[in-house]
């Protein structure tokens, strides 16, 4: 199982599904950010027998952008 996607990879995931080229800004790490952030969902997956319907980040974006380009204004009640 993979452990997660960097920012980098979602920048370039996100402009390769739009066709575009992004350009990044790298900073310096400000004080008290993390080197590293995981989401862990073990814990889905033990108590509740949750599994994801998407792991490739290409797939998840181009989801993503198909339903906003359906719904511009976001979710309506």
């Amino acid at each position: 199982m993979r452990s997660g996607f960097s920012n980098l990879e979602a920048v370039r995931t996100v402009g390769k599904v739009l066709g575009v080229k992004l350009e990044p800004t790298m900073g310096k790490r400000r004080p008290g950010d993390s080197p590293k952030l995981v989401a862990d969902s073990s814990a889905a997956f033990k108590l509740l027998g949750w599994k994801p319907n998407r792991s490739s980040l290409e797939k998840i974006v181009s989801d993503a952008v198909e339903w906003f380009s359906g719904h511009p204004a976001g979710y309506q009640d």
